[in-house]
């Protein structure tokens, strides 16, 4: 694996170093997204404490309250094998161990969505270890979170198929979103929808009274 450094935070006396690694297996581009924790109570001499990854490129990372939130996209090129849950399930990696995302924390809402898989996890950085992860089928590719909220928004792509010798595209101007609840750590799949328009970033989404609101840019058509 490459690893390149996308992310670091300094609080309560830990650093938390993101990082993504990169490999090329078979002619098969993977990523996995690790969190790499120091105790620096004394600066001059840091200590390492604990080290977690999840497979999935860097989306976005979010430290609350002594609690890192890591998000990562992974995209499954490959045919699923039934006895093999590696080949459709994101990876933890665990003290070095790889393990697949139980079933119980995969999110599969309603309607088509890419083969692809939004994988959060929450870290404790006094210890360095796990507190939770969940993953959401369909991706996600814009973060926002609030101190009780994580919103993944994800554009629905063109679509292309063949019919009766023709290639036919399918294009929906919409963004699907998924709301996450953070508490302490605990991530719950709380909340899914969808609305018209596209994103510009994460800018373009926030939290106020309780209320969720969005800006979108859609195409119109002109005849």
């Amino acid at each position: 694996f490459n690893a390149s450094v996308v992310d670091m935070y300094v609080s309560n006396g830990r650093v938390i170093i993101i990082m993504v690694l990169h490999s090329s297996e078979n002619g098969l581009y993977q990523s996995k997204t690790k969190a790499e924790v120091y105790d620096i109570s004394n600066p001059l001499s840091p200590v390492f404490v604990n080290s977690f990854a999840q497979s999935g490129y860097h989306i976005s990372t979010r430290l609350y309250d002594g609690i890192l939130y890591m998000m990562s996209n992974q995209t499954f090129y490959e045919k699923p094998q039934k006895n093999d849950v590696l080949t459709y399930a994101p990876t933890l990696y665990i003290d070095d161990k790889k393990c697949p995302v139980e079933e119980g924390n995969l999110c599969i809402f309603d309607g088509e969505v890419d083969r692809q898989y939004l994988t959060i996890s929450s870290l404790d950085i006094k210890s360095g270890k796990k507190i939770d992860t969940k993953a959401v089928v369909g991706g996600g590719d814009t973060i926002y979170a609030s101190t009780t909220s994580i919103y993944a928004a994800a554009a629905d792509c063109t679509v292309s198929y063949e019919e009766n010798s023709r290639i036919i595209e399918k294009y929906t101007d919409t963004t699907r979103l998924v709301r996450f609840d953070i508490s302490k750590g605990k991530i719950t799949a709380a909340a899914e929808g969808s609305v018209r328009g596209t994103l510009l970033n994460q800018f373009s989404m926030d939290e106020n009274g309780g209320y969720f609101r969005i800006a979108t840019t859609m195409l119109l058509e002109c005849k």
